[in-house]
């Protein structure tokens, strides 16, 4: 057994002892047959003799090995670290890069303490493709060697095999193709590929960043690598089209028509290197190529293969993603000079098996690179194990009855999990760092772009940053910038004036798509965006005539757009440029430039008739229920005032302040002069009444600023009302259009306006597209159909506000209500993933910049196609106008209405004192209606008259003759008579009266009774009157109580007393039988 287990151990040192003796032993034969070569007994003694030195020699070397054992000593073979590598048949990639791995982690070994004079060997076993079968009889050849470690190989269920059975020993499995499947919880794999779902979460980021959203199609040739997907896939906004890349008849084009069909404009492709170019040819073929596709390929190492004959196909985009950093030829990679000697060797075998039918130049393989840095890692975990422990390789049994696991193999695995900086400083992919589940963390991938150049870097993807964008945008625009100059690219627009107009047409009417043929304001701003990049343009009419909106679905679900937005999906334009509305819904299926015009919906309405103020425009500057406070106001106060006036003791004053014994006090403040002192305040003039105590001060005063500050308002807004002629739109707001039933309103059907009310979620917009949707007919199919609806009357049509501030200008019967519904703009619209989107927007933004698109919008909404301007509809510059009678109108009629009121209050006054005239002076009411008008309508009448009727009677007799004087005469002798019997007493010019009642009188009429006095330098004769006459047969009252100065005087029969309490006033009192005790008092001057 010791023998066998010596051999087993010593297998390579005893082979080639066994064949240095056999060379020994043929070569003593020779020498012997020269000797005698005929002597048969003597080649027999040869043989025997060569077997017993063979014999001696294996003895010989089981003891040596039986000896060291057993003294422990250490020989050359003990410090070998056996790396087995189970590699298909032709795979020399693999080998290359595994012996100059294996000599660069030798040096890492030598500098270290614990390996120094270690070293690693490698063992190479060769197995036909996919043979899992001789996979195992390879790794168990390999494990009965004491190999620490196994690599490969790269077929997916021979690697499967090799790796179950490492995984039954604890022997670490070093995989250079990548692993898809989830690792087990005790596997004891090492792979440096990324994990399918960090890579998943790279190509997400990465698309996110770069590539335009857009519909997309995974073709893959592997199904286990459409596990780099699942996050992709689970997370995408539209179905995914998934295709095999698998032949069907024998070619590959049916996957390609698929996809064309299918209008995919954005593939993530992972085919094997080798087949890239095949599948270039054929998706050039079928016309895929533009620059409106984008590949993204997600297998290793396509930037290695040289596409140059597919670099920017019209400006198509392909990029991918690696783990490796590319190093261009003339550079190194920095490792030492077996890393570019094995760059090179790799190289040229790789050239010379056409593995590849294109190799760009000499760079290094992925999978390469991975082997290379595991490693690394290898010799790193050797070396950090030797510190804890004594390491021995262990040679296992695939047959032995009791197998056992290497005891060294999961702590080797354990220090594999990292390795230290200066380790890590040499490996070509970066710090190699595992987690818990062995998948590697910390770590970056590389983005690269075609270009005219080649592969270009675009950006590093790390694990902990994510996607970071490395290319400058100016190397990105100067790119674009180049492949549109020159390029004629094919325009599609909507003629809708001011916008687009057509000049020109050929002999059927259809438009020249030469530029020159075309006008309007966005045929001016193409000219100078594409004089600005460079680019020539042709110009069609959309087929259908419409802007663009979802019109159905194919067989497949996908919704199908018509007007311009489905050309430009269709790829059957490469530019959409009208008055188009950038939109959520658009923006989903194609992409936009900067918006070139900001714009908001807008409601036209017919403009109204303006409406002439009405007859009592003048109280419009206040509201109905102000001024029904301002009456109310107005009453309480003067109600406040009356009675705060009668309380307060100061307003109650001595009428004659002459007479202070005088025990009469009056208050001046009554309802009807409360009334009247507040009204003349409310009207800015004043009255004769003053208040006099504090409380009715304090009242005045705050009524006073009360109507301060309501007659400034009420002036202030009267002038804008007199002089504004307003126009009574029968609508303000999109609330009122939703409010009422009787105003249709309406929008372009299809469009942008159609599809905002449609998806509308504000309460009022919802109202309004409920009301529409049930009514088909409100919708037009062309803005001129709907500004010709308005024109008629009783209906609005919601819009752009440039096109309704456009129409506006050019129709005065056309105008705007309301404000803005919503925010938007106009963009140029360009097919999903268009390289030109960046240039244009620039252009956009550098002119509108240079105000060059104002004077543009200037050009063609101010200037442009106005035969009559809307001045009259716009308020005069030149000053408020003067104010018509239509205007003041209400005030006259007020005047005229006060005045008539004063008129018929005149006439009711006039009629009831003159009606009692009458009736005193014994003579129809009509001659003294006659009488009196005649005095008062008088022009050169005297300003003067009697105080007293009677008197003013008096003298209208002396200037009369004739018998007419003697009739006036007794009727004023009568009215003294039946003034006298009234107890009514008037003034002096009563005396006047009756002495001209008594001149007056026929010398045969009878006096009797009668006396002359007289008073004031005249003298009366009077004619005592029956009343009188009749109270001389009764007993005389009680004298009145004495008077200052006190006079008596006889006047018609009857005794009276005169007194006088001051120079301005005089009391006659009765002192016969008439009325006893009653008291008279009149005032009259001097």
């Amino acid at each position: 057994f010791s023998l066998r287990h010596s051999l087993a151990g010593n297998r390579t040192s005893a082979f080639e002892a066994i064949s240095s003796a056999t060379e020994t032993g043929r070569s003593l034969s020779v020498a012997r047959v020269g000797r005698s070569s005929t002597d048969a007994s003597y080649d027999k003694y040869l043989m025997r003799m060569r077997l017993a030195e063979l014999l001696l020699l294996c003895l010989a070397t089981a003891f040596s090995s039986c000896l060291t054992a057993a003294l422990g000593l250490k020989t050359e073979d003990d410090k070998v670290f056996r790396v087995g590598a189970v590699l298909e048949s032709g795979d020399t990639v693999l080998e290359i890069a595994l012996r100059r791995a294996v000599e660069v982690a030798n040096g890492v070994l030598d500098r270290s303490k614990n390996l120094h004079g270690y070293r690693l060997v490698p063992d190479i076993r060769r197995i036909s493709d996919s043979d899992s079968f001789n996979a195992s009889l390879e790794v168990c050849s390999l494990l009965e060697t004491g190999v620490v470690a196994i690599v490969g190989p790269t077929s997916g269920q021979a690697s499967e095999q090799v790796r179950s059975v490492c995984e039954y020993f604890a022997v670490p499995h070093i995989e250079t193709n990548w692993n898809y499947r989830l690792p087990r919880p005790n596997h004891y794999t090492v792979n440096l590929s990324p994990h399918f779902e960090t890579y998943s979460q790279a190509l997400s980021d990465y698309i996110k960043t770069m590539v335009p959203a857009t519909r997309t199609a995974v073709i893959y040739d592997d199904p286990d690598s459409l596990l780099k997907f699942e996050g992709l896939l689970n997370a995408a906004d539209s179905p995914v089209l998934v295709r095999q890349w698998a032949k069907r008849s024998g070619t590959y084009k049916y996957v390609m028509k698929e996809l064309r069909a299918a209008r995919i404009s954005r593939f993530l492709v992972d085919i094997p290197v080798k087949k890239l170019v095949r599948f270039m040819i054929i998706a050039k073929e079928m016309n895929m190529t533009s620059e409106y596709n984008s590949y993204i390929f997600t297998a290793w190492d396509v930037n290695r293969v040289d596409l140059s004959d597919f670099q920017v196909i019209r400006g198509s985009n392909f990029s991918t993603l690696t783990l490796l950093p590319s190093v261009p030829p003339d550079a190194k990679y920095d490792r030492g000079p077996i890393v570019e000697q094995m760059r090179n060797e790799i190289y040229r075998a790789e050239r010379e098996k056409r593995d590849y039918s294109s190799l760009l130049f000499n760079m290094l393989p992925t999978a390469a690179a991975t082997l290379f840095d595991s490693i690394m890692l290898l010799a790193s975990g050797l070396n950090q194990l030797t510190t804890s422990q004594v390491v021995r390789p262990q040679r296992l049994s695939c047959q032995a009855p009791r197998q056992e696991m290497w005891t060294a193999g999961p702590s080797l695995l354990n220090f594999m999990r990292s390795m230290p900086g200066d380790i890590a400083q040499q490996t070509l992919t970066g710090p190699v760092t595992f987690d818990g589940d062995w998948k590697r963390v910390n770590f970056s991938l590389y983005a690269y772009e075609l270009t005219a150049s080649g592969f270009s870097e675009l950006g590093k993807w790390h694990s902990l940053d994510g996607f970071n964008l490395t290319k400058r945008f100016e190397d990105t625009k100067e790119e674009y910038i180049k492949i549109l100059q020159n390029r004629t690219l094919r325009v599609t627009t909507v003629a809708d004036a001011p916008f687009v107009k057509i000049k020109e047409t050929d002999e059927k009417g259809v438009p020249l798509p030469h530029p020159s043929a075309w006008d309007g304001f966005c045929i001016d701003m193409l000219n100078l965006i594409a004089q600005q990049v460079g680019f020539n343009y042709t110009v069609h009419l959309v087929k259908d005539g419409n802007y663009g909106a979802v019109n159905g679905s194919n067989e497949d679900g996908r919704e199908t757009w018509n007007g311009m937005i489905g050309e430009l999906i269709n790829h059957e334009a490469d530019l959409a440029i009208a008055s188009l509305t950038i939109t959520y819904e658009r923006e989903r299926v194609i992409d936009f430039t900067t918006p070139y015009m900001s714009l908001g919906l807008s409601i036209m309405f017919k403009r109204p008739e303006k409406s002439k103020p009405h007859l009592f425009s003048f109280l419009q500057p206040l509201s109905v229920p102000v001024w029904g406070y301002m009456l109310a106001a107005y009453v309480i106060v003067s109600f406040v005032l009356f009675v705060v006036a009668r309380v307060s003791p100061y307003e109650w004053q001595n009428p004659h302040p002459c007479e202070p014994d005088n025990n009469e006090v009056e208050n001046q403040f009554s309802l009807l002069n409360s009334l009247w002192f507040n009204a003349g305040s409310l009207m800015q003039q004043g009255s004769e009444i003053s208040p006099r105590a504090l409380s009715t001060r304090l009242i005045s005063g705050i009524w006073w600023f009360f109507t301060l500050i309501m007659i400034s308002s009420y002036t202030a807004n009267l002038a804008a009302f007199l002089t504004v002629e307003r126009m009574q739109s029968p609508i303000e707001s999109a609330e009122d259009l939703a409010k009422q039933t009787k105003i249709k309103y309406g929008t372009l059907y299809g469009g942008s306006t159609y599809q905002f009310f449609k998806r509308a979620k504000i309460e009022v917009f919802r109202k309004m597209w409920n009301y529409m949707s049930k009514r088909p007919e409100v919708f037009v199919n062309r803005t001129g159909d709907g500004i010709a609806r308005v024109k008629q009357g009783g209906y609005a049509f919601i819009l752009e506000s440039t096109m309704n501030e456009y129409y506006a200008e050019r129709n005065c019967d056309l105008m705007r209500v309301g404000g803005l519904l919503d925010s938007k703009g106009y963009g140029i619209g360009l097919p999903t993933g268009s390289p030109y989107r960046d240039a244009l927007s620039e252009a956009i933004l550098k002119f509108q910049k240079e105000q060059d698109l104002e004077n543009l919008r200037r050009k063609w909404w101010r200037e442009m196609d106005i035969q009559t301007r809307c001045e009259d509809v716009a308020p005069d510059s030149q000053g408020p106008a003067g104010l018509g009678i239509d205007q003041v109108a209400g005030v006259y009629v007020v005047l005229a209405i006060g005045t008539a009121v004063g008129v018929l209050v005149m006439a009711m006054e006039f009629g009831l004192k003159f009606m009692k005239r009458a009736d005193e002076d014994r003579q129809p009411l009509a001659t003294e209606f006659i009488q009196e008008l005649k005095f008062a309508i008088s022009c050169f009448g005297s300003s003067t008259r009697p105080a007293n009727h009677l008197a003013d009677r008096a003298r209208q007799l002396r200037s009369q003759t004739g018998s007419g004087r003697e009739r006036q005469a007794m009727r004023l002798a009568s009215s003294v008579d039946a003034s006298m019997d009234d107890g009514v007493f008037p003034s002096p010019p009563f005396e006047e009266a009756a002495a001209a009642a008594a001149d007056a009188r026929l010398p045969s009429q009878p006096r009797n009774g009668g006396g002359r006095r007289r008073q004031g330098g005249y003298e009366m004769a009077l004619q005592t009157p029956p009343s009188a006459r009749r109270s001389q047969q009764q007993p005389p009252p009680p004298p009145p109580p004495p008077l200052q100065q006190q006079q008596s005087f006889e006047f018609g029969g009857a005794q009276f007393a005169l007194a006088s309490d001051s120079p301005s006033a005089m009391q006659v009192r009765m002192a016969g039988p008439r009325r006893a005790g009653s008291s008279y008092r009149d005032q009259f001057p001097n």
